[in-house]
């Protein structure tokens, strides 16, 4: 599981997490969820992770843009 940080670039596509270490791509294919906040139980799957910035980037939009302090499940990790 993760949370959403704070990131000027976070979006309805892409969102900051508080990953740290984690190759880039090790994501890719996989499905996040939303578990907490006004996304909650929203599913998309994951075109992108930055290894370097920890950034998620998924493949179509969420409704909205994550809170900071959203929590999420990445599934088929």
């Amino acid at each position: 599981s993760g949370t959403v940080v704070s990131d000027a670039g976070n979006s309805s596509t892409q969102f900051d997490t508080d990953f740290s270490g984690r190759v880039t791509d090790c994501f890719k294919g996989c499905l996040v969820v939303f578990v907490t906040g006004t996304l909650k139980d929203q599913v998309q799957k994951i075109s992108a992770f930055n290894g370097s910035t920890n950034i998620i980037t998924v493949a179509s939009a969420f409704t909205g843009t994550p809170s900071v302090g959203d929590k999420f499940v990445i599934v088929g990790f």
